[in-house]
This record gives C-alpha cells, structure tokens and sequence, in this order.
C-alpha cells in the first residue's frame, strides 16, 4: 500500500492519519503551484468591511482594544507590554528601611547607655566630693560613732567608685566619645586612689600628725593632677570637672589630723591624772591599812619584847629612796638605840605589779633615839644607781632584818 504524509507531519498507509484522523488527500484536492486558494467570504463579512469604509476612524472612546491573544493593549497607535510584578521591589525596599531603622536605634541605643553611666559617675563624683569635704566635720576622737560611720562612708564610696570604673571600662563607647572616656577612666582611677588614701589616713591616724610616708609625697601631687584632668571633663550638660576640683582636701586631711593628735594628748593627759589620782587613792588606802598594821605589831613588839621596823612612807629623790619609819623593841628603854647588823629589804609596787627590788645593809648604826619602846620619825636612805626620778609607784613593802 503507498504511503502518505498528513498535513499534520505523520506518515500514513491507509486513507485517514492515524493521528489527527483527517482523510487523505487525492491529487484532484491538492492545489497546485499555479492555483491561488481564496478564503470563502459570506454576506456577514461583506457588510462589516462596508461599514468600516464608513468609519475610518473608531470611536472616541474606543481608544483600547484586545488583541488576539485576549491581551489588554493600551492606546491604540502604542505598543504594550504585560504589567511587571513589582511586590519584590517594594519588599526590598522595606526590609531596607527596616534595616536602617534598626542600624539607628542600634547607635542610639549605644549612646543612650553610655550617657546613663556616664551621668552615674557624674553623680556619684559629687557625692564623694560631698564626703571628702565632711571630715572637716571630725573631732579626731576616732572613738567615736561619728568618726566609725565616716569611715565606712568612704569605705561604701570606694566600692562604689570601683562599680563605675568597672562598667566605664567595659561599656561600648560611641567613637565620637572615644577620647572624653579615656580621660574620663583616667581621672576616676586617680580619684580612686585618692579616695584610700583619705579613707587609710582617718582609720588609722599616725601618731605624730603627719600624712604617712607612703602617701605624703605623692598625695598632693595627686589632688594637683585630678584637678587637671578633670578640666576637658565636660559633656553634654554634665561638667565632671566642678565635683573632682578640690585643691583644698590636703589642708583639710592635715586639719584632721592637727585635732586627732590634740585629742590623743587631751587623753593622755586625762589619763594620766586619772592613773594619779586613782595611785594617790591606793596610797591612802594602803596607809591607812599600814598604820592598822603598825598598831598590831607594837602590840605584838610589846608582847614578845622584839624588834620591829614599820615603814611609814618611802619616797623617791636624785637616785635615793627615802624610807622613813620606827623601830619598836617591846621595852621601855630610853636613849639612843643601836644596832650592828641591820638589812633593810624593799619592794615597790605599782598597779599591783613588782616594780622594783633592792636591799641594802647597815653595821653599826643607831636607828633613833627611843622612848617607851620606841624610836620616832627615824629616817633610812637607800641609794640605788638603777632608781630614776621618774620611778612611779603606789605601794611598798619594807621589811628589817636584824
């Protein structure tokens, strides 16, 4: 059977495509290369073109018109195109504005906490200087409740102080602050430092008045360079310079402690008179006891008709002790009494406490003249190189051995 080629591109043997089912064509139905095939016109299409004849122009406002593909077209005389999708454009832009807006509160938020610390410093600043100025207000009795409770302000200061210096050093600092927080760290760390020298001289006051050694060469200095510094300390509204300006904190230091050294030799005096009068009261108390005692021992001398020294008074002089006393021998002898083997032992306390030793030896020696057993107002004198004007003592002890 002769094969053939459909219209549509397959090649068939029967007499319809086997794919589009159109019959196959005869050498009558081809047209050949001579023929000019013309559409089929109707009356409907006739009538159409008639009436375009007579309206070369369309109607005002007819000025749009559908394509074949059912497109909208614009104007007509213009070419058109479909409308892009502009959804991802504007979703760019968004997101854009979102990233810049956030970019800014991002910086502002940088600059908004480094100024709350900074306005923290600025404040605690002239707090410290409000407490450095108070020790103008100390007595120097550094016994008092006032004087513990200012020492534990500058304690608190400190530690807080050192708070600040901490959160300075670690803060992101915006670049256009880069330069006032150097300044600003370097300055808070000298008043630091200041601020424990303060705080160790009032806790524990040297003795002679004088700043410590550690700190006396380099604390004014120190003042000086804080008030320096703190000159370029100002930002915005704050002025750091005006609280850390306080040329006057080493004369006010030395003032504290001119009145803690008159205050510790108030003391000392006071207890000095005070360990006096309370000596003299024992003295009293302990010749009273002694003439009791000196009373026992005559009677005791009287009945066992022996000898007895009983020391009245011992008193210090140039190297010398003084002892001054009777002897009782239990009779009734009169005229000078002698003796040719005398030691006299003495002890002086003071407080209770052994403050001195010695004994000394007489040969032949009169000890008084003696009435009724008894020899009135005899004086011994011990002399003792070790024995100095200042020897303090409130009791004695003075025994004879014959």
């Amino acid at each position: 059977m002769e094969k053939w080629i459909c219209s549509c591109g397959v090649e068939n043997e029967g007499n319809f495509c086997a794919s589009c089912g159109k019959p196959r064509e005869t050498v009558e139905n081809i047209p050949s290369e001579d023929t000019v095939l013309m559409p089929a016109i109707t009356e409907q299409q006739i009538q159409q073109a008639n009436m375009a004849d007579m309206e070369p122009y369309p109607p005002a406002q007819d000025n749009y018109q559908y394509n074949q593909y059912n497109q909208y077209n614009g104007p007509m005389g213009q070419e058109n195109f479909p409308k892009k999708d502009r959804r991802p454009l504007i979703a760019g832009i968004v997101i854009l504005g979102i990233v810049i807006v956030g970019l800014i509160m991002f910086y502002v938020g940088i600059e908004s906490r480094y100024m709350a610390k900074v306005k923290k410093a600025d404040v605690l600043t002239a707090e410290i200087h409000t407490v450095l100025a108070d020790i103008n207000n100390l007595d120097g009795d550094v016994e008092t409740d006032k004087h513990k409770a200012y020492v534990k302000d500058l304690e608190e200061k400190q530690g807080q102080l050192n708070d600040v210096l901490s959160s300075l050093r670690s803060v992101r600092v915006p670049d256009k602050h880069a330069d006032f927080n150097a300044k600003l760290v370097e300055a808070l760390d000298l008043e630091s430092q200041i601020l424990k020298s303060v705080h160790d001289v009032v806790e524990n006051p040297p003795a002679n008045g004088a700043i410590p050694a550690s700190v006396s060469p380099e604390f004014q200095s120190s003042v000086t360079n804080l008030v320096n510094k703190a000159k370029d300390l100002t930002i915005e509204e704050l002025q750091l310079d005006s609280s850390m300006n306080m040329p006057e904190l080493t004369q006010n230091v030395n003032s504290f402690l001119v009145r803690f050294c008159n205050v510790q030799e108030q003391k000392r005096i006071e207890l000095e008179r005070k360990l006096r009068m309370e000596a003299l009261q024992r003295l009293d108390n302990f010749r009273r006891t002694l003439q009791d005692e000196n009373a026992t021992k005559r009677q005791e001398a009287y009945r066992e008709n022996r000898w007895i020294y009983c020391a009245n008074n011992v008193t210090c002089y140039n190297g010398h002790l003084e002892i001054d006393g009777d002897f009782y021998n239990g009779s009734s002898q009169r005229g000078n009494i002698y003796t040719t083997n005398l030691d006299l032992d003495v002890t002086l306390y003071n407080q209770g406490e052994v403050v001195k030793q010695l004994s000394s030896h007489f040969g032949y020696v009169s000890i008084g003249w003696s009435y009724m057993g008894s020899s009135i107002g005899h004086k011994f004198s011990i002399y003792d190189g070790s024995i100095s004007e200042g020897l303090i003592f409130d009791a004695f002890d003075v025994r004879a051995r014959f």
